[in-house]
C-alpha cells in the first residue's frame, strides 16, 4: 500500500492542491500508513455523521516529502 500510494499521491497532488480524509480513530494501521507518507494527522475529535472518534488527515501539494510525478510526457516515452 505504502508502495503505492507513492507513486499515486505527487501525481494526484498535481490535480489537487490538498487531499484530505476522517480515518477512524482506532485504525492504528490506517493512521500509520498516512503519517508514513506525508499526511498531517489532526488530534481525534468526534465525526458528527458517525459519532466515532477519529482523525481529520491532509496533505497540501507542497507539504508532502515524495518526489514530485513525471510529467505526463516523460512517462509515454517509457
Amino acid at each position: 500500500m505504502v508502495a503505492l500510494s507513492i507513486m499515486i499521491l505527487p501525481e494526484m497532488l498535481t490535480h489537487y492542491r490538498r487531499l484530505e480524509s476522517v480515518i477512524d480513530a482506532r485504525n492504528e494501521r490506517a493512521v500509520e500508513l498516512v503519517k508514513l507518507i506525508g499526511f498531517t494527522i489532526e488530534p481525534a475529535r468526534v465525526h458528527e455523521i458517525t459519532g466515532r472518534l477519529c482523525h481529520r488527515v491532509w496533505v497540501g501539494s507542497d507539504e508532502t516529502g515524495l518526489p514530485p510525478a513525471e510529467p505526463p510526457s516523460t512517462r509515454l516515452l517509457n
